[in-house]
């Protein structure tokens, strides 16, 4: 018997493939820039910087947690003002339901383009600035 078929993308797998090029392009450049500054930098600066990152959140969490807050600012709202605003929380539910099966949503796509960083982008730029601590300054 062959091996299951992968029905569903796993979390993150899908997020550099679903984004324009051009945005990942620019992420991934950002990247390499701020490696380049940080050569330059003593170590406090960038283990400060490591510190900085490993507090970042990516875009995943971002969605999740402004999707789940519109969902219960909206019900809250619905049961206190007009019903209408119980739309505005099924609207939540079917894109937090897009980005689970599909691994897009159009408010992935607007927090792509304001350029949050997927988990494996952060954990990229920490592994280089931790490369940079274990070189001699």
């Amino acid at each position: 018997m062959s091996e299951p078929k992968e029905i569903l993308p796993q979390e993150g797998s899908s997020a550099l493939s679903n984004s324009p090029d051009e945005i990942n392009q620019r992420i991934e450049r950002q990247i390499e820039a701020n490696v380049g500054y940080f050569k330059q930098q003593n170590h406090d600066a960038i283990r400060e910087h490591i510190e900085l990152l490993e507090k970042e959140w990516d875009i995943e969490k971002m969605l999740k947690t402004g999707l789940a807050a519109l969902t219960v600012a909206t019900i809250f709202l619905s049961a206190k003002s007009t019903k209408k605003w119980g739309l505005a929380a099924g609207i939540a539910g079917i894109f937090m339901a897009q980005q689970a099966a599909y691994g897009w949503s159009p408010p992935f796509a607007a927090l792509r383009r304001l350029e949050f960083r997927t988990v494996e982008e952060i954990e990229l730029e920490r592994r280089a600035m931790q490369g940079l601590l274990e070189q001699p300054k």
